[in-house]
């Protein structure tokens, strides 16, 4: 009786020990991200409207990165994309007037920093919304586990999905907070080729590994 119950708290302190551990990964990860975001240099980006169907797009950005533009339809497909060499500034002049009305998104990625801005094309003028900042999510593998923090600012809606061989193994919502971590456990699958895709603020982002 004796033994059972001291295998029983050696077990539970293990269980524990672990879950400390866990938690503290996770706490230096978030660490390393957040001082990552700060570290960096954010694109200050600015949309001005030339004209009735043309944009001015200007923006600061850090030089040790090259510049990416996209233009997003109201249906989330690409309408226009350009990329650009490092430098210490963005800028383009994007031509909407083939672009039929509705809600289209400007995205200006630099490093692991993408900044949003939204237009609205109504009747062939061009209305500049607001602007949104985003930061790549951390995805970090240890053995069979794989850590993700992410830095919701849009306190989005944010899932993750899991994939072995192109297949969906596992999926599952990380919430709304401002700021989400998660493990996730892969020795419950056979080997093979996974990717995982986190969903959040109309945007997926990726990371692939194998095991």
């Amino acid at each position: 009786m004796k033994r059972t119950i001291r295998r029983s708290f050696t077990r539970m302190k293990s269980i524990m020990s672990e879950m400390k551990t866990k938690k503290a990964i996770l706490t230096v990860l978030a660490l390393v991200f957040v001082c990552s975001v700060f570290a960096s240099e954010l694109p200050k980006m600015n949309v001005v409207s030339l004209s009735n169907s043309k944009v001015y797009v200007t923006a600061s950005t850090n030089s040790q990165f090259p510049s990416e533009v996209t233009l997003y339809n109201p249906g989330g497909n690409v309408v226009y994309y350009k990329k650009s060499d490092a430098a210490p500034e963005f800028r383009s002049v994007l031509n909407l007037s083939q672009l039929e009305d509705g809600m289209y998104t400007v995205c200006l990625k630099n490093g692991e920093v993408t900044t949003k801005r939204e237009l609205e094309i109504n009747k062939g003028c061009v209305c500049v919304k607001r602007l949104v900042k985003e930061m790549d999510p951390l995805f970090w593998r240890k053995g069979n586990k794989v850590y993700v923090t992410y830095l919701n600012c849009q306190k989005a809606d944010v899932s993750v999905a899991i994939y072995r061989n192109n297949r969906l193994v596992q999926e599952e919502e990380m919430g709304s907070d401002f700021k989400l971590q998660r493990c996730f456990d892969l020795s419950q699958f056979a080997q093979g080729n996974f990717e995982f895709v986190l969903h959040g603020n109309s945007q997926n982002y990726n990371y692939r590994m194998s095991r």
